[in-house]
């Protein structure tokens, strides 16, 4: 293989891994990751390793969450303040249905460092979107 053409390929190479990073930069994620759903089609949130999974989620208005507590800890699920679940133990799940547009904070009243954000936009602008922040 020639000089010219090993710098060429390495040259492009190294410019679809920019890409590549550029792109995942842009997503607002460093680890983009699929939104597990229920046969519904709900999104789900786990509480796992004391942590919201996702960390932040963009739905459209309408649409409902399943919060699920994953592991032996008990949690509870806050929007904005209210408890919307009571006591999770492991394996309790809860659905909410997210009415109204607006940015919503999620978080545990056994845990403050748990907190997540659920962005909710009008249908009609919503773009589904496999990445979220973990």
């Amino acid at each position: 293989m020639s000089r010219t053409l090993r710098g060429r390929l390495l040259g492009a190479a190294l410019m679809l891994l920019v890409a590549v990073a550029l792109a995942s930069c842009a997503s607002g994620t460093e680890n983009p990751a699929v939104v597990p759903t229920t046969a519904e089609g709900y999104p789900i949130v786990n509480q796992d390793r004391l942590r919201f999974i996702p960390k932040k989620l963009t739905i459209p208005a309408g649409q409902t969450v399943l919060f699920r507590n994953s592991e032996t800890a008990i949690h509870d699920v806050l929007v904005d303040g209210v408890n919307i679940s009571g006591n999770m133990r492991k394996g309790d799940e809860v659905v909410y249905t997210f009415e109204s547009t607006g940015t919503f904070t999620i978080t545990c009243s056994f845990h403050p460092q748990m907190r997540a954000t659920i962005v909710v936009v009008p249908p009609e602008s919503f773009t589904p979107v496999a990445r979220v922040e973990d």
